[in-house]
């Protein structure tokens, strides 16, 4: 029994007008298909929600010890706690969220 490749091009696919997608990097970077681009959403968050972690720890190690003002000075201090709330929301939380709503709702609907 011969099984035919899933990345080949069919005679039906090119009259339906699908087209296969690339492999590798261009593949994951250039899909329509909900599902990656879910995964893709939900990666980035996971990215940005280290560095709200590494700017979480810079605010943790400062108020261990307030008196040392040599690690971050009052002004970077704000700064940074802002820019940590910031990234938590907008660049984790709301993130995460489109990257579930974008996997779960079509295949609520009924998307391949």
């Amino acid at each position: 029994m011969h099984i035919e490749p899933a990345h080949e091009k069919g005679f039906f696919d090119s009259i339906l007008g699908r087209q296969v997608e690339p492999n590798g990097l261009v593949g994951w970077l250039t899909t329509v298909d909900h599902k990656r681009i879910g995964i893709l959403y939900g990666v980035t968050a996971l990215i940005w929600f280290i560095v709200g972690g590494l700017e979480a720890l810079a605010i943790r190690v400062q108020l261990h010890r307030p008196e040392m003002r040599d690690f971050i000075t009052p002004e970077v201090y704000n700064q940074l706690f802002t820019m940590h709330g910031t990234t938590m929301i907008f660049l984790v939380v709301m993130p995460l969220a489109v990257a579930f709503f974008n996997f779960i709702v079509p295949l609520q609907i009924g998307a391949r």
